[in-house]
Parts: C-alpha cells; structure tokens; sequence
C-alpha cells in the first residue's frame, strides 16, 4: 500500500505528459468533425462489400511526429481490426493523414485524408509487411470520414472471402468500393466481430 499514492501520481503525470504532447503534435484531433473530445484519439467503424460479403473495418489513430519536419503536418498512426465475412479477425497497423500542411491546428471539413493498414509478419515494428494491405482515400464530411478503397478489397481478397497471399501492385481503380467511417466512443475495449452467415 505504500507504493500505491505513488503510483497513482506516476500514471496521472505520464498521462498528463502523454496528452500535453499529443496537443503539440496534432490539436486538430480534439475538434475534427465537429465534435470536441477529452482523449487525442478517433476511433469509427466503417463497413464495405467485398469479396464474399460484409468487411466491417474499426479504426483507431491519433496524431503522429512521422514525417513531420520542421513544419507541423498532419500525419496519423493507430491500429485496426478488419471482420471479414468469413467471420475471420484481423488486427491491422495503421498510418497516413491529411495532404499538404495548414491542417495542424483545425481539419476542415471537406478536406482529403488518407488511411493505410496493413498487417506486420513479424512482432516487430519494422517488419515485414504481408496481405491483407488496404489504401483508403476520402474526406471529412461533418462527423465522418467518407471514403473509397481504391479498389482494395477486391485486389486482397479472393471471391469466398480469404486472403489473397499474392497480389500485384496494379489494381483497378474503377472497382472502387465506398466506404464510410462513423465515429465510435473511444474504448480501450477490443470489438468484438460479427459472426460469419
């Protein structure tokens, strides 16, 4: 017990520290579409038809120092699940943002974002990447991020819903698959996917 006070002010002056610099980083994270937030995170959930039938996507990012050089630009990291219709869970990184500078302390709405994940073979932050791998363009419209998969999906996943283990690096633009992300209360909580029909 009488580590414990000490504790308790180590975890509150890491979070302090922890939001002050997200603050610098990317204020633009505490307003983006129009809703003001305690925590430097978006989290949403966006679903898509595919191959095979429903891929539903969660995503999480806050803002991030990559790419950021001496001007301030709007750049994210974070995590995603992707629930394919074969009821498969899997846990994706995230990055991208915003184009162009001039969005670091307000994202107006309309204006284009960007969001990659993928999946990492190897428990490591540098390792290699491997399917599936989904780009996503869009913009902010009010409280959502509406986008498209850039033909994604399609290129990924095989008609029963499966990984593709191979894939090119063309793929078809005109196959692309809209998709919208709504924003979802912020939980430390897992979600949980849908089960496969």
């Amino acid at each position: 017990m009488g580590c414990l006070p000490s504790l308790v002010l180590l975890a509150v002056f890491c979070l302090g520290v922890y939001a002050v610099v997200e603050t610098v980083m990317g204020p633009w994270i505490y307003t983006v579409g129009g809703r003001h937030r305690w925590v430097p995170v978006w989290e949403g959930v966006g679903q898509a038809q595919g191959p095979g039938g429903t891929y539903t996507l969660y995503i999480w990012f806050q803002p991030s120092p990559a790419h950021q050089r001496i001007l301030p630009e709007t750049a994210v990291q974070g995590y995603s699940t992707l629930c394919t219709p074969k009821g498969e869970r899997m846990n994706l990184k995230l990055y991208d943002g915003a184009p162009g500078r001039g969005t670091w302390l307000n994202m107006p709405d309309g204006h284009d974002f960007g969001l990659n994940v993928f999946r990492r073979l190897a428990f490591s932050l540098n390792g290699p990447i491997g399917p599936p791998r989904l780009e996503f363009e869009g913009r902010w419209q009010g409280p959502n991020l509406v986008m498209n998969d850039k033909g994604g999906f399609f290129h990924a996943f095989n008609p029963d819903g499966s990984v593709k283990q191979k894939t090119g690096s063309w793929r078809p633009r005109t196959d692309a698959t809209p998709i919208t992300f709504a924003e979802t209360p912020f939980s430390f909580v897992p979600p949980a996917c849908p089960a496969a029909r």
